[in-house]
């Protein structure tokens, strides 16, 4: 836990001073806080990361930018039909992609033709335990309910294990597996603890903040990057920049 008095916080002096000026001298200040105040009270990214990082050791309760609650399935429809109306994607392509994303994984390669697993079980009887386990899920994600692009993962991380003195090896049982997302399965993880602040996966919010929003510059598609949650390095927002070039090449941008 770190201190409750935002002057003792391991950020820089001047950091400190910005955030005091403003009233954000205790953590309980930052309850109910939106992440583009941050921003707007002039802290840089790298101090935001490190207060952000803070907020959530410490499971301060703080909002970040999001598609509002006018974006029901209306909204989202015609989100998609402006993508194909403006020929960037077809209506074969939004079928053809969503169902890929919903084919199960693939667990016959991952987990049966998995030592761990088949000493477990006689021999030639691993793949039909593993389906029988497969079959007995519903299919969607654990945390979200998604169906969509539908991973297996440990409950209890290999991590956990070697930290209670037992070999990783223990993990590697069919009681410990759930069905994640993706994108779950990725911010569930301490390394990627800043993960699950944007309201997608990071290339589809990326996506949605250059064709929703249309920013006119790098710059102002690097600033609302950072409002929306998105917190890896700017590499991927100069890739991502990419498609706003494109775009702009064939006079639809």
């Amino acid at each position: 836990m770190t201190n409750d008095i935002v002057s003792q916080w391991p950020i820089p002096k001047k950091s400190k001073e910005i955030l005091i000026k403003n009233g954000y001298d205790y953590i309980k200040k930052f309850h109910g806080m939106q992440l583009k105040i941050l921003f707007d009270i002039g802290l840089d990214w790298n101090s935001i990361k490190r207060i952000v990082g803070i907020l959530i050791d410490n499971k301060v309760k703080f909002g970040y930018f999001a598609p509002d609650k006018s974006w029901n399935d209306n909204k989202w429809r015609e989100f998609i039909e402006n993508l194909v109306s403006q020929g960037i994607v077809s209506w074969k392509d939004v079928v053809l992609n969503t169902l890929g994303e919903l084919n199960p994984p693939q667990v016959g390669t991952s987990i049966a033709s998995n030592e761990n697993f088949k000493k477990q079980f006689p021999k030639r009887k691993t793949m039909k335990e593993v389906m029988k386990w497969f079959y007995n899920q519903n299919g969607k994600c654990v945390n979200c309910g998604t169906r969509i692009n539908i991973e297996v993962d440990h409950f209890k991380s290999k991590d956990e294990f070697i930290k209670e003195g037992k070999s990783p090896d223990e993990a590697d049982t069919l009681n410990n597996l759930q069905l994640l997302c993706k994108r779950c399965n990725v911010i569930k993880r301490e390394s990627h603890k800043f993960g699950g602040l944007s309201f997608a996966t990071a290339q589809a919010t990326l996506m949605w903040i250059i064709f929703y929003h249309r920013p006119k510059t790098y710059e102002e598609f690097c600033d609302l990057c950072r409002r929306y949650g998105l917190t890896m390095a700017s590499i991927r927002f100069q890739e991502a920049w990419a498609m706003a070039i494109w775009l702009k090449k064939d006079g639809k941008y």
